[in-house]
């Protein structure tokens, strides 16, 4: 690890963490205590879709895959980032691919740097965050990525059509990550981990995103 940098892409999870409208929020309980037990326990309930997350294929196929079906080696491993401003509300393909072949370097795991992520801890961060054209699964598929992570709350079409987003990427196994942070601080590549927790059956899992940068 020397002369290397870690960037923590996550967000804190807390009880005052901001949760998509409607979500349950990310609690913690005193199960045990220090005093008389000796050791300090706590239980968490929360959506698994709070913070920063990882969509596995059952959040949007009844029979899909959970999070612990997911392969490692698709959520670790050398990635680049995409920096792409919205116009109209809209990321258009088009700018994709022209700083997708910019790069110098090409790899499967994809971070799109949109600048709503600036947007955190307003209402508007969940309602009215940027869409994607149609186009985008085809740019996404025919360029191999196996990982596609975004630093808003979800991946739509247009304006509202998260349903139509979420099935195409997650039903060629393009894993989903969302609500990522601390994008502008990377550079084109680096290393990234972005591994679920190993639940059974999940359909999606907070996880501690972060890059190694060179």
């Amino acid at each position: 690890m020397k002369n290397k940098k870690i960037v923590d892409l996550s967000r804190l999870l807390s009880p005052t963490t901001p949760v998509y409208p409607g979500d349950p929020p990310f609690q913690t309980v005193d199960a045990l205590f220090h005093d008389p037990v000796g050791f300090n326990l706590k239980t968490v309930t929360t959506a698994m879709h709070v913070g920063t997350h990882l969509d596995a294929p059952r959040h949007y196929f009844a029979k899909g895959d959970g999070v612990d079906r997911i392969p490692l080696g698709t959520c670790v491993g050398r990635a680049v980032r995409l920096k792409v401003t919205p116009v109209d509300g809209i990321i258009r393909t088009a700018d994709l691919l022209m700083a997708w072949e910019r790069l110098p370097v090409k790899q499967p795991r994809v971070l799109l740097s949109t600048g709503w992520e600036t947007t955190f801890g307003r209402l508007e961060y969940f309602t009215a965050h940027p869409g994607f054209e149609p186009s985008l699964f085809s740019f996404l598929k025919n360029n191999g990525v196996v990982l596609f992570g975004v630093d808003m709350p979800s991946v739509k079409y247009g304006a509202s059509d998260n349903a139509g987003c979420h099935a195409d990427l997650l039903g060629v196994k393009i894993v989903i990550v969302e609500s990522l942070q601390n994008l502008a601080l990377l550079p084109n590549e680096f290393f990234l981990s972005a591994a679920p927790l190993p639940i059974e059956g999940i359909d999606g899992s907070p996880i501690r995103a972060y890059a190694i940068v060179d």
